[in-house]
């Protein structure tokens, strides 16, 4: 009766040998220093991405140690994008794209063959101009914290963010010598309205604040207004426990904007910032080529066109907007919940996803279609996007 557990083993350790081994040792690796470009300092903190082009595999990135050093391994043949990031850091040095270039499409490819080992591959990064100043509310002046500040480009595309401290405070490092628009939102994180300098309700309507690396342009604060804000608690429909990591999704009736959070270990969920509209409330929604679809919508119904809307205005706050769902899910449990579909009435055209809010765009996250913000530098690593 042992022959057989044998030969299991022996297969096992065979596929080990033949398959999984060569792949791990003929990956190539890629290998550098990152410096400043005025002085030559190692800088520590950097975050390298490689990016594989076209995109087929996801690769991780890494990070400069105090020494500047960095290495990328385990990559499988082909050209690389590299990008080299001061974002995440907030470091006063501008990112940039291999070799030295502003925007993805003007990156110079590297090529990584079958067990290469590329070294010496060294990046100067120049130091950046910033721009700070102090968030506060409408109205109280109390400073705010958390208020998500970002410096854009005439494209929209933002080029460095920062959150603001406890007393208002806010600096945004690494930035070209340039004119940018300066958005203010507090998302989920602090319930105020989205807002652009000067008082601007959109980009397209900001005052432009000029940067001249690596200088500070100071003085460019806001005032906020509170927001609307919806919160709520999800159960399992099945013994009634709290359920985490369920993704709620505020959808206007009228307009474009729309805003999801997921609950956390309790079950507890909170959608901050809210302009003034009417919304439905989607528990684990999906965006399907002809519409949206939900576990389940508030009050209880499976149907979006059953769905209660609710109608908010800032300042106001509405709790115990509570949703149900089933978890976890088996492909095999009679609990698991039919597939919802809708089929449009005759002469209706299927409507399609809807659309992100302003400087969002739809990516597949974690198995769902999500809105997230515009950010063609930031390299997408293995992550939930949490």
């Amino acid at each position: 009766m042992a022959y057989p557990v044998r030969v299991v083993l022996c297969l096992a350790v065979c596929v080990v040998i033949l398959g999984v081994a060569p792949a791990v040792a003929m990956a190539g690796s890629i290998s550098g220093t990152v410096t400043a470009e005025n002085g030559g300092a190692p800088i520590g903190g950097v975050e390298v991405c490689p990016q594989r082009q076209p995109y087929t595999v996801e690769t991780d990135c890494t990070v400069t140690n105090g020494s500047g050093n960095y290495g990328l391994s385990g990559l499988p043949e082909g050209n690389y994008m590299l990008y080299f990031s001061a974002n995440s850091a907030n470091l006063k040095y501008v990112s940039e794209f291999y070799d030295n270039k502003r925007y993805p499409w003007e990156s110079d490819l590297v090529p990584v063959g079958w067990n290469q080992n590329l070294t010496g591959l060294n990046v100067q990064l120049a130091e950046g101009g910033s721009i700070s100043g102090v968030v506060s509310e409408e109205g109280t002046g109390s400073p705010i914290a958390g208020i998500r500040a970002c410096a854009s480009d005439h494209e929209g595309i933002p080029e460095r963010c920062a959150n603001s401290g406890p007393n208002g405070e806010y600096r945004i490092n690494g930035l070209r010598s340039d004119e940018y628009r300066v958005e203010f939102e507090g998302g989920n994180r602090a319930n105020y309205l989205r807002e652009f300098y000067k008082d601007a309700p959109s980009g397209t309507t900001a005052d432009e604040v000029e940067v001249e690396a690596p200088n500070l342009t100071p003085g460019i604060d806001v005032a906020l207004t509170p927001g609307a804000q919806i919160l709520g608690h999800v159960s399992d429909i099945a013994d009634g426990g709290p359920v985490s990591d369920v993704m709620v999704c505020a959808e206007a009736q009228v307009g474009e904007f729309q805003d999801c959070n997921w609950t956390d270990a309790a079950g507890d969920y909170a959608l901050r910032s809210l302009p003034a509209g009417t919304y439905l409330i989607a528990f684990e929604l999906e965006y399907l080529p002809f519409g949206t679809v939900a576990e389940q919508w508030w009050q209880g119904v499976s149907l979006k066109a059953e769905a209660t809307p609710i109608e908010i205005a800032p300042p106001e706050t509405r709790d115990e907007i509570d949703g149900q769902v089933r978890r976890p899910y088996r492909e095999s449990s009679p609990e698991r919940p039919p597939v919802v579909t809708y089929e449009p009435k005759p002469g209706v055209k299927k409507s399609p996803p809807p659309k992100c809010r302003k400087g969002f765009h739809r990516q597949r996250i974690a198995s769902k279609s999500r809105c997230v913000k515009k950010h063609p530098r930031a390299h997408s690593r293995k992550h939930r996007g949490r």
